[in-house]
């Protein structure tokens, strides 16, 4: 996202120095809460009224040209028993590590599943994810062991979802999964679970395709690079849906190729800079002037 805020920020310096008289505003936008997806930053900019007629959001969508791209939401996964330590010679106890790993695997189950349906136009071939960040589960001792089941274990994740998913349907089928894994295996019936939102829902969205800024955004990103540009939907969530969904402007999202995305060494490619600040100036001249 950086990237794309230097690219921007030198288009509309180049069309200050080149002494272009603009017939609208251009406004440069950047916003707090990019992690969780940039919602409420993004949302108070909407409601004070910096509304335009188009948005261009520059996060790094491969220097594809997209008009729609993906939602999704964090959850916590809390499995819980009542202590047990090692127990005296039961031979059966409640375990909510093991009871997590029967989660896991079901989990992993349904995201086969999901990923099966019919997709939205735009994403037939996308692979929606099931992301698991971290997992915890009882501690070392001093000595270095652990001596006793713990009393709860807990995984966190991150789950991508298409356009037209709903937070109450994506909610309510994670945890139609729970309990169907828990109607099978013994080792659920003996934990308790407890969800908790560890981000705001981001829904997946869509701008209209007969916008004009799709057109001319393809048409200076083909003449900058000599290819006809491509048009896949962003593979990630972001603060879009803020825009298409309760904002009367229209957001495309153009940036960068990269990698290692939210970790050390986050990286795009210099060359993108240098085309999407080249196709930037060029569209704030077509559009603007």
């Amino acid at each position: 996202m950086k990237g794309g805020i230097a690219a921007y920020l030198m288009a509309a310096r180049c069309v200050r120095e080149l002494g272009l008289e603009l017939k609208g505003d251009l406004i440069l936008e950047t916003v707090v809460d990019e992690e969780f997806g940039g919602a409420n930053g993004t949302l108070a900019c909407r409601l004070r009224g910096y509304n335009a007629d188009i948005a261009v959001n520059p996060e790094p969508n491969n220097m594809d040209v997209s008009l729609s791209h993906r939602g999704g939401q964090q959850f916590r996964l809390y499995v819980t028993a009542k202590g047990r330590g090692m127990g005296f010679g039961e031979t059966e106890w409640a375990d909510p590590v093991t009871a997590l790993g029967h989660i896991l695997a079901a989990l992993d189950e349904y995201n086969a599943e999901r990923n099966a349906r019919v997709k939205p136009q735009g994403f037939e071939d996308d692979v929606f994810p099931i992301m698991p960040f971290v997992i915890r589960a009882g501690e070392l001792l001093p000595w270095g062991t652990g001596e006793a089941i713990p009393e709860t274990a807990w995984f966190e994740f991150w789950i991508e979802i298409p356009p037209g998913v709903t937070e109450e349907g994506l909610q309510s089928e994670l945890k139609a999964v729970v309990e169907k894994a828990t109607q099978k295996v013994p080792a659920l019936k003996k934990v308790s679970t407890r969800w908790e939102q560890r981000t705001r829902f981001l829904p997946g969205s869509t701008m209209p395709e007969d916008n004009p800024v799709f057109k001319i955004l393809s048409e200076n990103l083909a003449f900058v690079t000599g290819q006809p540009a491509s048009h896949d939907p962003a593979p990630f969530a972001c603060d879009g849906f803020v825009f298409n969904l309760y904002s009367p402007t229209p957001v495309v999202i153009f940036g960068p190729r990269g990698g290692n995305a939210h970790a050390p060494d986050e990286w795009v490619e210099v060359e993108d800079l240098i085309t999407l600040t080249k196709t930037y100036a060029l569209t704030i001249a077509d559009w603007l002037t």
